[in-house]
């Protein structure tokens, strides 16, 4: 498959939450398009394009992408795989669904299966991957972070709004990588305050390797890039996997239960309503 070729086949494939585009010595640039929340119902509730436009091509939202990096993983001309947002932000938008009656332990248990997938399928991919953060990345930054290599822009900005902040528990892996990346005391603290961390507060705190303008992110990343592949292509794909092992050992322990657990708190909102 050509370059050209790969990038119509994959961006047709996964139109409007995702876009592509990879270079001639396999440097894979994967930008996430955030869930729009600017279609609304009668009641005043975001209503996903799916329900739209039933017949889209949307793609998978990133807690289910698991079939994005499966197929990533298994194309070999894939040799390091950069991750980034669209249009300005990573991921900044969230809503939750507490409409009455919409959770239930059946629709729960799709999430209990396709959130642990796609974290462990983002962090099973066979090669290094680069997080390009530019703007905001409040809701799942997790997936920039733990990218091996990862570059922010002047105007990034870190957290995670979607949780404890909306009365919910963070508990989708967020409560695992948090502490993990932060430190136990600060990752806590993150979590139950709504806090955010501009790109220089990240770099202090060792969540980036550097700060750059933002229009000299992706170009900083291809640069990191070929430099990590002037090593043997085996050599990049067995230390994209030693790299990882503690990070899919605590996801293997932790998030079912802890995913379970949120799980808990939807329900009981969709019983009660918001408060």
């Amino acid at each position: 498959m050509s370059d050209a070729d790969f990038d119509e086949s994959y961006n047709r494939k996964f139109a409007q939450r995702w876009e592509f585009e990879r270079s001639e010595d396999g440097i894979l640039v994967v930008r996430y398009k955030q869930v729009d929340t600017s279609v609304r119902d009668a009641e005043g509730y975001s209503v996903p394009r799916t329900q739209v436009n039933p017949g889209a091509s949307v793609g998978p939202v990133i807690q289910r992408s698991e079939p994005i990096w499966t197929q990533i993983a298994a194309d070999p001309a894939n040799k390091v795989v950069i991750l980034t947002g669209h249009s300005g932000n990573f991921y900044n938008s969230h809503e939750l669904y507490f409409r009455q009656g919409y959770w239930d332990a059946t629709l729960w248990q799709k999430t209990l299966q396709h959130l642990p997938r796609a974290i462990g399928a983002f962090l099973d991919l066979p090669t290094l991957t680069i997080g390009a953060a530019i703007g905001e990345a409040t809701v799942h930054a997790e997936y920039l972070l733990l990218c091996d290599l990862v570059v922010a822009g002047e105007s990034a900005v870190f957290g995670d709004k979607a949780h404890f902040a909306q009365n919910t528990v963070p508990g989708d892996g967020v409560n695992i990588f948090w502490p993990l990346l932060l430190g136990w005391n600060r990752g806590r603290d993150l979590l139950l305050t709504d806090r955010r961390l501009s790109a220089h507060e990240a770099l202090d705190l060792g969540l980036v390797r550097e700060v750059v303008p933002d229009e000299d992110v992706l170009p900083r990343c291809q640069e990191l890039a070929r430099e990590l592949l002037k090593q043997d292509e085996l050599t990049i794909r067995l230390t994209a996997r030693v790299l990882r092992q503690q990070l899919k050992v605590l996801v293997a322990e932790h998030l079912q239960q802890s995913l379970a657990i949120e799980g808990m708190v939807f329900m009981d909102q969709s019983q009660r309503g918001p408060r």
